[in-house]
C-alpha cells in the first residue's frame, strides 16, 4: 500500500502506527470506492498515536500511486513507524 496526494488527506495528527493486532494483522481496514480515475484500490487503514487516538489514513495500491507524476499525486510508499501524520507525504 501507498499514500498518494490525490486521496491521502492528512488527518491533523502527530506521529501515529498503524493499529495491528498482536499478531500483527490489520482487521479494520475499510475498502473505498468512487476513486479518482487510475487508482484502482483504496482503503482506509487505522492508525493510532501515543495517546490511543485512533485516525484512518486512505492508502491506494502501489501501482497506483502516483500516476500523474505531478505534485497532485506526490507519493510515499516506505513508511517510517510512526509516521507524521500532519505532512504523511514528508520525507524522513
Amino acid at each position: 500500500m501507498a499514500l498518494d496526494r490525490s486521496i491521502t488527506k492528512p488527518p491533523g495528527a502527530t506521529a501515529a502506527t498503524v493499529q495491528a493486532d498482536t499478531d500483527g494483522f490489520v482487521d479494520a481496514v475499510e475498502v473505498r470506492e468512487g476513486l479518482p480515475e487510475g487508482i484502482r484500490f483504496a482503503m482506509d487503514v487505522p492508525f493510532v498515536d501515543g495517546h490511543g487516538k485512533r485516525f484512518f489514513v486512505r492508502m491506494c495500491d502501489c501501482a497506483s500511486a502516483g500516476r500523474t507524476w505531478s505534485e497532485d499525486s506526490a507519493l510515499r510508499v516506505w513508511l517510517p513507524q510512526p509516521l507524521n501524520l500532519e505532512e504523511p507525504l514528508a520525507g524522513k
